[in-house]
């Protein structure tokens, strides 16, 4: 993966978490705190280093990770949509080196070949993926609103 750059970032503990304006996530995706610095750009895919290694997340702002995730930033030959796409439908489970929470290592992830159309082709690959996903999330939230739908008639 030549086209992106990998960061870990540090330990909440050794982290000065101050009253920032930069969140400081982890590899489930929950903030943790905030910082005054950011060592991820926006459109970030985090990829947990520890524990949730299959589950990529885009970060559409600037943000510090902790130690548990690895965050993949996009350079300018690859559409950081792209790599997320790709990181959504990589499974990164082949790759647990954990005996018994998962675990990822840098260096495993800098051997994963990834084919990089050119950048137009990437783009037109991710419209039609964002089409697809946004389709899936109503179809979810539909099945949702069925459901409560059927619940609150149940119990009338």
């Amino acid at each position: 993966m030549k086209c992106l750059k990998s960061e870990a970032g540090v330990t909440k503990r050794k982290l000065k978490i101050l009253k920032g304006k930069f969140p400081i996530i982890g590899s489930a995706g929950k903030i943790m705190g905030y910082a005054k610095d950011y060592i991820c750009e926006e459109g970030t895919t985090i990829v947990g280093r520890k524990g949730t290694i299959n589950n990529p997340m885009l970060i559409e702002e600037k943000f510090w990770n902790v130690d548990t995730a690895f965050g993949l930033h996009a350079k300018d030959s690859l559409d950081k949509r792209f790599l997320h796409y790709f990181c959504l439908s990589f499974d990164f489970t082949e790759m647990d080196r954990g005996s018994g929470r998962p675990s990822l290592v840098k260096s495993d992830l800098l051997k994963i070949k990834m084919l990089v159309p050119p950048l137009p082709e990437q783009q037109r690959i991710v419209s039609i993926l964002d089409e697809v996903f946004s389709a899936i999330e109503r179809s979810r939230n539909n099945a949702e609103q069925n459901r409560l739908n059927a619940n609150e008639l149940f119990e009338s």
